[in-house]
């Protein structure tokens, strides 16, 4: 929330309320303890980009922006919007410090998908 408040500009992949559903109540639990609050800082940092990414910047090519959490996402403009293989479902949405851009799945960094 912090980074948020800030100038920006900011693009933020935010998951739908059904990319939440499908990751599942008791892992959502799981992150929400306190002894997993780096976790999930780590997850929440890379659904933000640094910088104003639309459809358009995008275009019909791929590629590859580092996320606040310091990873890099690869961006897909060819068939829709895509971030790392998911579909952006609700794309540029504008906010006064960057875009929205309303995505399928919680996105889970490099780190998570190797513990799983």
């Amino acid at each position: 929330a912090e980074t948020l408040r800030g100038e920006g500009p900011f693009t933020v992949f935010a998951p739908t309320d059904d990319a939440f559903r499908r990751l599942g109540d008791q892992e959502f639990q799981r992150l929400m303890q306190p002894r997993n609050r780096d976790e999930l800082l780590a997850l929440l940092a890379y659904h933000v980009v640094p910088e104003r990414v639309t459809s358009e910047d995008v275009g019909a090519r791929v590629s590859r922006v580092e996320a606040s959490s310091g990873y890099r996402v690869t961006l897909d403009g060819r068939v829709g919007l895509r971030i790392n293989d998911q579909l952006v479902v609700m794309p540029d949405i504008e906010a006064s410090n960057g875009v929205i851009q309303g995505v399928n799945a919680v996105l889970a960094p490099p780190t998570m998908v190797a513990s799983r």
